[in-house]
């Protein structure tokens, strides 16, 4: 039994460890060169119930660049504040394709002024699930074909909030059909994802690896098994819990990041840019 169970455990480790090389999943989100915030394409934007607190041209670009604009209940009152600070010019397709939520947020009057401009709006009352997630399984309808989506989302404020939108991340696979879609939370100043099990490459730009901005790797719900290449404080088949390790506040060595995890595993990079 004893040798039976050594084999075991070997064969448990090769499987492992060739789950590891045959998913390795590339990342590349960022561009920051000038205005340009990000470096992705096919994606849609989301805007969340929180203050739109990213610098506006950053804000601008990404709006321009998305294929699919949806605001979620009261992240329609954000966006509109929003536009009033913006130059029409600058913004000129300032109005969303849809606007979902149980509406017990979003104004009448926004609502009213959606409609009017052609916006569709989506009542979803169902309260088993969060108005962020309710928008998520919208996007999955109606743009199958969609590959990332960016969700704005401040992440000051109230931490349940916060929680739970991280907590949607890990129903990606679910609600997309595991078509490998790519959703990021962007904040001020972070750029946050979810790491599935598996090997993952991420491309830091060279702006924020020389500046040695911060980054984070945060094991939300299970304790992760990490191993890391090409940052600061790098970590070696290291146990990752709340309670025990957490890699927070470290940077980066190059300009190329390797990470395996074992677990679902957060991965969170400040981006330097100044909200001012």
């Amino acid at each position: 039994m004893i040798v039976l169970s050594f084999f075991i455990k070997r064969f448990k480790l090769i499987q492992f460890f060739y789950t590891m090389v045959e998913t390795e999943t590339s990342w590349k989100p960022l561009d920051l060169s000038g205005v340009k915030l990000l470096d992705i394409k096919n994606y849609a934007v989301v805007i969340l119930n929180r203050p739109i607190s990213l610098p506006r041209e950053h804000v601008v670009s990404v709006w321009k660049g998305a294929s699919f604009r949806i605001c979620v209940d009261g992240g329609i009152n954000r966006w509109f504040e929003f536009c009033e600070s913006v130059p029409d010019n600058s913004l000129p397709e300032k109005y969303p394709h849809c606007v979902s939520g149980d509406f017990d947020s979003a104004t009448e009057d926004n609502i009213k002024r959606a409609k009017v401009n052609g916006v569709e709006v989506i009542h979803t009352p169902d309260q088993n699930n969060t108005d962020f997630t309710k928008a998520l399984d919208i996007i999955s309808k109606k743009k199958e074909n969609i590959e990332s989506i960016i969700v704005l989302a401040d992440t000051s404020g109230r931490l349940d909030q916060i929680l739970s939108n991280l907590n949607t991340l890990y129903k990606i696979d679910e609600l997309f059909n595991n078509r490998n879609v790519k959703v990021y939370i962007l904040a001020s100043d972070t750029l946050t994802w979810l790491l599935q099990p598996g090997s993952h490459k991420i491309r830091v730009p060279e702006i924020l690896a020389k500046q040695k901005n911060c980054c984070a790797l945060l094991p939300l719900g299970k304790p992760c098994i990490v191993t890391t290449m090409g940052l600061m404080w790098d970590l070696s088949n290291t146990k990752c819990e709340f309670g025990g390790l957490v890699s927070s506040s470290n940077t980066y060595m190059a300009s190329e990041v390797t990470i395996r995890t074992d677990e679902p595993l957060f991965w969170s990079m400040c981006l330097g840019l100044d909200s001012s």
